[in-house]
C-alpha cells in the first residue's frame, strides 16, 4: 500500500495517476531484493516525480523499465546529466570490436534505447525543450547509423575488397531536418562516387548495393526483440521501383531531367549523416543548387498539391489532416522554395529554423509565424507523445481513450496539479482552434502572397473550362499524361446523359479516387476501358455521384492488366458480379460444368472458365465482397474440376497427384499448379506410351492456359513427370521429397487407383519421416532459407509461408512419434493447430498465418503498390503494417529458434 504522501505526488505529477499507481505497485512487488533501494527513492520527492513521469503514461517505457530493472536504475543515477554526443560516439565504437554481429546489434540497441529514454525523460520533465530532444535524437540516429556502416563496411572489404570510390549516407524528411520523431522512420538516400572496381575486382556498384541492403536489414529487423529504426528508402528517384543505390552523376542526371516537383520539394531536408564525409557534403550542396536553381511554377504548385491531397487523414489524425502537421511543412517549403532561390539563409533543411528566417527575411510577418510556430511545435509534441505511448507510428488523438487523452494534455502542459477531469476537452479545443488558425494563414499565403487559386475546390465543369486549366487540374490530382487524361473524360462526358452540377460531383469523386492510386494515370485507364467495355459510358457520371460505386470501381482499376483485359472480352462478368452470391453459385455449380475433355475445343472452353473464375473472383476479392478463405476453396475447385475430368477423358488410366498449395486446396491466383501424373502400367509397356504421349498433349494445351509445375518430381524417373505406379513404389523419399509429398493428394476418375496411389504415398511417408536424420533436416531447411532474399515475397521471403511450412514440416517430423496421423495434404493452419499441444509455440502462429492468407492473394493481383501501409489500406487487416512487420520479425526469430533447436 503505497503512503498518502507518495499519492499526493503521483496524482500531481503523473500524466494518468492510475498509470504510475499500478506500476510503482508491480515495481515493488515484482522485484522485492530491492525494496530497500526503491523505497528509499520513494522517500526523496525529486525521484518520486521522475518516477511519475515514467510510469505514468507511455506503456513502452513503463514496460521496458518493469522487465530491465537495471534500466530504471540507469535513468535515475542520470536522468540529469547532459547528453554528449562525442562520448555516446565513444561508446559505440566500443561495440565495433565485437566480431559477432548480433552481439555488436544487441549492444548498439540497449546503448541506443537507454539514451533515447534519458532524453525523452528529460523533454519530459523540462530539463530540455522540443527542438533540443530532437535534435539530440537525431544526432543518436546518424551516430548509430555510421557505426552500423563502419561494421558492415569492415565485414565487406574482407570478402569482396576495398571499393575504389566513397560512399556517402543521406538523410531525408524528419532526420534529414534534425528533428525525428520518438518512433520515426528514418528516410535513408545512398549515394557513391563513381563506377570502378574494388581490389579484388567487385564491381563498386555490387560492393555498395550489398552494402546498403546490410545496413537497411541491420537497422529495421529484430534484434533481441525490437528493431533499431524502421528504414524507408521510398524517396529515392523512381522510389520503389528505381535502384537502391546510384552514383553521383545519376542524382544529378535524375533531378534535373525528370524529377517531380514533389521530389524537388523533398530535398530540401536532405543532409549528409554517414559515410564519406567529403562526398556527402559535395552532394548534398549541389543537391540545394538543384532544388533553389528556379522558382517553381503554379503547375508544380498544383503537383504538389495533388501528392499531398493523396494523403489527407481523419480530423484526428495530427499529421496529415487539414490544418495539421504536413500542412504547415508544406507552406514553409513552397515558401523556401519560392524565396530561397535568391535567399540562401532559406536553404536550411530544420522546419523551426526555416520559419524563423523566413520572419528574418520579412517574408511573413510575426504573427504568422508564431500561428505557424505554435501549432508546429504542439502537434509535434502531441505526436511524440503519442508515439512514445506504445512505441507505434501513431499519429491520431486517442479520442476514444479518456485517461490517455488526459495524460496528452498533461503532458503537453507539464501539469503539476490533480487531474481535473476536462483536460480530454481542452486538448481537442487547443487543436482544433490551433488547425483553424493554420488554415486561414495558409488561404492568406496561398491567395495574397502567392497568388495560387487552382485544386479541386475550384468548380470542375469540363465543357466550360479551358483545356489547359483542365490540365493543369488534372495534373494536381498525380496525373501525369494529362492529355490523355482529358480525352478520356471528355469521351465520358460526350457520351453521359447528365451534366451541370452532377458532372463537377461525379468527376471529383473520380479524381478523388484515382488520386489514392500509385499509378493515377493506368487507374483512370483502367477505368475507362471497363465502362467502356461493360457500355456504361453514358451513365458514368451517375456512377460516379454514389462514393460506394467509384470506391468499387477504384478498387477494380488497381487490379493487373490481365483482368482488365479478359473483361473487355468478356463483359458479361460485370453484370454477373452485381449480385455476389448468384453469381459464386453460378460459376462453380453451373459454368464449371463446361469443361470436358472430349470436345476438340476443350483448350479454348478450359481458358474461357478458367478467365471467368479469375477475373469474377479478382474483382469480388479486390472489393472484400469475399474473403480469402473462400476465394482459395473455389480456385482449388476449378483445377480439381480440370484434372478430375482429364483423368475421366483418359477412362481413369491416369491419376494426377496434387502437391503443394492444390493439394491442400489453398491455391491462389495464378499460383503454379504443382502435379505428377501416375499411371497404373509399367514404364516400358506399350500402354504405358499410349496413354503416356495422349496424356502429354492434354499436359502442354492446359499449360499455356495456366502454369503447371512439374519439377516436383525430378530425380524420381530421370526428370520425368509421368511415373508408373512401379516406379512410384521403388522410389525412396530423401527428405525434400519427403516435405514434397507430405502436401501430396490424389485427383483421380478411378477410386481404386487413387487409393492406391495414396496407400502408396503413406507408406513412404510413414517409412521416410521414421528415418530422418534432425541434423540433415536442418541442414536441408537453412540451406533453402539462405535462398531466400525479398523479405515481401509472401511466398519465400523469409518469415513467410514456405519457411513457416518447412518450420512446421520440422516440428512434425521431430515429434512424429506423439501424433496417430500423418497430416498428408492438409493446410498450414491444420499443421499448427495439430503441433499446438505438444510442441510450443510462442508466438501467434496462427494469427500470423491468417494474416498471410488475407494479404496473399490480394498482392498477386494488384498493379504497382508496395507491400507497405497503402496496401494494408486494400488488404483491411485488423493490424497495422507496422504491427504486422513487428508480428513477423517476431516469426523469423522463432523460426531461427526452431532450427537451431
Amino acid at each position: 500500500m503505497l503512503s498518502d504522501q507518495i499519492m499526493e505526488v503521483l496524482e500531481t505529477y503523473s500524466p494518468v495517476p492510475r498509470y504510475a499507481t499500478e506500476a510503482l505497485n508491480l515495481l515493488l512487488s515484482r522485484y522485492l531484493d530491492s525494496k530497500s533501494y526503491i523505497e528509499e527513492l520513494l522517500g526523496r520527492k525529486e525521484y518520486l516525480v521522475v518516477l511519475s513521469n515514467i510510469l505514468g503514461y507511455s506503456q513502452y517505457l513503463r514496460n521496458s523499465v518493469l522487465e530491465d530493472f537495471g534500466l530504471l536504475k540507469w535513468l535515475l543515477e542520470n536522468y540529469e546529466k547532459k547528453f554528449d554526443i562525442h562520448s555516446f560516439r565513444e561508446q559505440i565504437t566500443s561495440f565495433l570490436s565485437e566480431n559477432d554481429k548480433n552481439e555488436f546489434l544487441r549492444g548498439l540497441k540497449k546503448l541506443r534505447k537507454r539514451e533515447f529514454f534519458r532524453i525523452v525523460l528529460q523533454e519530459i520533465i523540462g530539463l530540455i525543450g522540443f527542438e533540443e530532444s530532437l535534435e539530440r535524437l537525431s544526432l543518436i540516429a546518424d551516430a548509430v547509423i555510421e557505426a552500423v556502416l563502419d561494421f558492415n563496411y569492415k565485414e565487406l572489404t574482407k570478402r569482396y575488397g576495398v571499393p575504389s570510390s566513397e560512399f556517402s549516407v543521406l538523410s531525408l524528411g524528419k532526420l534529414g531536418g534534425m528533428e525525428i520523431n520518438y518512433s520515426s522512420d528514418v528516410d535513408l538516400m545512398f549515394v557513391y562516387g563513381d563506377d570502378g572496381k574494388t581490389d579484388k575486382g567487385y564491381e563498386n556498384s555490387e560492393f555498395f548495393d550489398k552494402l546498403a541492403r546490410e545496413l537497411i536489414y541491420d537497422l529495421s529487423s529484430s534484434v533481441g526483440g525490437e528493431f533499431i529504426y524502421r528504414v524507408d528508402t521510398r524517396l529515392r528517384p523512381d522510389g520503389e521501383f528505381g535502384a537502391l543505390v546510384r552514383k553521383e552523376e545519376s542524382y544529378y542526371n535524375y533531378y534535373t531531367e525528370r524529377a517531380q516537383a514533389w521530389e524537388i520539394q523533398m530535398l530540401i531536408r536532405a543532409r549528409f549523416s554517414a559515410g564519406g564525409e567529403k562526398l556527402g557534403r559535395r552532394f548534398i550542396d549541389n543537391l540545394k543548387k538543384i532544388v533553389f536553381s528556379t522558382t517553381p511554377t503554379d503547375t508544380q504548385i498544383a503537383e504538389i498539391l495533388g501528392i499531398k491531397q493523396k494523403i489527407k487523414g481523419s480530423e484526428n489524425d495530427l499529421k496529415k489532416s487539414t490544418g495539421g502537421i504536413r500542412d504547415i511543412e508544406f507552406i514553409i517549403q513552397l515558401l523556401q522554395l519560392i524565396f530561397g532561390t535568391k535567399e540562401d539563409s532559406l536553404r536550411v533543411s530544420n522546419t523551426l529554423l526555416a520559419l524563423e528566417r523566413l520572419e528574418n527575411l520579412k517574408v511573413i510577418d510575426k504573427d504568422t509565424r508564431r500561428v505557424l510556430d505554435e501549432a508546429y511545435r504542439t502537434f509535434r509534441r502531441l505526436e511524440n507523445y503519442i508515439q512514445l505511448y506504445a512505441n507505434l507510428q501513431d499519429f491520431s488523438l486517442p479520442t476514444s481513450n479518456k485517461e490517455r487523452m488526459i495524460g496528452l494534455y498533461r503532458l503537453l502542459h507539464s501539469s503539476r496539479e490533480k487531474v481535473r477531469g476536462d483536460e480530454d476537452v481542452e486538448l481537442l479545443k487547443t487543436v482544433k482552434r490551433m488547425k483553424s488558425e493554420v488554415i486561414k494563414v495558409k488561404g492568406y499565403i496561398f491567395e495574397k502572397l502567392l497568388d495560387v487559386k487552382m485544386g479541386e475546390e475550384g468548380i470542375f465543369i469540363l465543357y466550360n473550362s479551358e483545356e489547359s486549366e483542365v490540365k493543369e487540374l488534372l495534373s494536381s490530382f498525380g496525373l501525369k499524361d494529362t492529355t490523355r487524361a482529358f480525352s478520356f473524360l471528355e469521351s465520358m462526358i460526350a457520351s453521359s446523359f447528365r451534366g451541370g452540377v452532377e458532372t463537377s460531383i461525379g468527376f471529383r469523386n473520380l479524381l478523388r479516387a484515382i488520386s489514392r492510386s500509385p499509378l493515377p494515370d493506368r487507374s483512370l485507364s483502367n477505368i475507362y476501358y471497363i465502362l467502356e467495355a461493360t457500355q456504361n459510358l453514358p451513365i458514368s457520371i451517375q456512377f460516379f455521384t454514389d462514393e460506394r460505386n467509384i470506391n468499387f470501381i477504384y478498387n477494380v482499376s488497381l487490379l493487373k492488366d490481365v483482368f482488365i483485359n479478359i473483361l473487355r472480352k468478356r463483359n458479361w462478368i460485370w453484370d454477373g458480379m452485381m449480385d455476389t452470391n448468384a453469381f459464386i453459385d453460378y460459376i462453380t455449380q453451373v459454368f464449371i460444368n463446361k469443361i470436358s475433355f472430349s470436345d476438340s475445343r476443350y483448350r479454348d472452353t478450359v481458358r474461357e472458365v478458367w478467365e471467368v473464375f479469375i477475373t469474377g473472383l479478382g474483382f469480388l476479392r479486390i472489393n472484400r465482397f469475399i474473403d480469402a478463405l473462400r476465394t482459395k476453396e473455389i480456385l482449388s475447385s476449378l483445377y480439381d474440376k480440370i484434372f478430375y475430368e482429364l483423368s475421366a477423358r483418359l477412362d481413369g488410366e491416369v491419376c494426377i497427384l496434387s502437391l503443394g498449395r492444390l493439394a491442400n486446396r489453398k491455391i491462389t491466383f495464378f499460383s503454379d499448379v504443382d502435379v505428377v501424373y501416375i499411371l497404373p502400367y509399367h514404364s516400358h509397356s506399350d500402354k504405358f506410351y499410349e496413354i503416356r504421349d495422349l496424356l502429354l498433349k492434354f499436359h502442354n494445351d492446359l499449360n499455356t492456359v495456366f502454369e503447371i509445375d512439374t519439377r516436383l518430381v525430378e530425380g524420381a524417373h530421370k526428370g520425368s513427370f509421368i511415373l508408373s505406379l512401379n516406379t512410384l513404389k521403388d522410389t525412396e523419399f530423401d527428405i525434400w521429397k519427403t516435405i514434397a509429398y507430405l502436401k501430396s493428394r490424389p485427383i483421380c476418375a478411378n477410386e481404386k487407383l487413387s487409393e492406391e496411389v495414396r496407400e502408396v504415398i503413406l507408406e513412404k511417408l510413414k517409412k521416410s519421416i521414421r528415418s530422418i536424420e534432425m541434423q540433415s533436416l536442418n541442414s536441408y531447411i537453412h540451406k533453402v532459407i539462405r535462398t531466400f532474399q525479398n523479405i515481401n515475397d509472401l511466398k519465400k521471403g523469409r518469415g513467410n509461408l514456405l519457411e513457416i511450412e518447412l518450420i512446421l514440416d520440422k516440428l512434425y517430423i521431430q515429434n512424429h512419434m506423439s501424433f496417430q496421423e500423418i497430416p498428408i495434404a492438409k493446410p498450414l493452419s491444420y499443421l499448427a493447430n495439430l503441433l499446438e499441444n505438444t510442441v510450443k509455440i510462442n508466438v501467434p502462429i496462427k494469427d500470423y498465418l491468417s494474416y498471410l492468407v488475407e494479404v496473399e492473394d490480394v498482392i498477386r493481383v494488384v498493379e504497382g503498390i508496395g507491400f507497405d501501409d497503402r496496401f494494408f489500406d486494400i488488404v483491411k487487416l485488423p493490424i497495422t503494417f507496422e504491427e504486422f512487420v513487428r508480428l513477423r520479425n517476431d516469426v523469423i526469430s522463432w523460426c531461427d529458434a526452431v532450427l537451431n533447436d
